[in-house]
């Protein structure tokens, strides 16, 4: 550790810093000391740390971006896939259930002229394929059971 001599001293001098314990090498030479830093946003660069050799079998930064990429990829890709396969299922085990076309029958009382007690209007309601059709069957035209 050293100080650089001040212009009071003289220019040639190097002189110790106080002594941290009580042993002390003495020498010839000056002491060495690291060169100032430069002040932050000078164009000089400091010099590059060496590269260290990669340990063996270890695997480049890419490879690991890669293989996320791929897993999140496949995760995406199972997810559409499972999505797709759920749906199926669900439709079929609605027809199963309900039949296809998917059909509903009413009978109810409108206010229809011709509407009797025991003979109210009949409502047929097909939806095939997202195409819903509404037919109405009033009481006056039925026959009667």
């Amino acid at each position: 550790m050293c100080r650089r001599p001040s212009r009071a001293s003289g220019a040639g001098r190097w002189l110790p810093l106080p002594p941290r314990s009580p042993i002390r090498a003495y020498s010839d030479h000056p002491p060495r000391c690291r060169p100032a830093r430069p002040p932050h946003g000078d164009a000089r660069q400091a010099p590059a740390a060496p590269e260290r050799a990669p340990a063996p079998g270890a695997r480049p930064s890419w490879y690991w971006a890669g293989l996320g990429t791929l897993l999140l990829t496949l995760a995406v890709a199972g997810y559409l896939a499972l999505s797709a396969a759920l749906a199926f299922v669900q439709v079929k085990a609605d027809d199963l259930t309900y039949g296809r076309p998917r059909t509903t029958h009413l009978d109810a009382y409108f206010g229809h002229a011709g509407e009797a007690p025991g003979r109210p209007t009949h409502i047929l309601a097909v939806n095939l394929d997202r195409r819903v059709v509404v037919i109405e069957l009033p009481a006056a035209t039925r026959r009667a059971p």
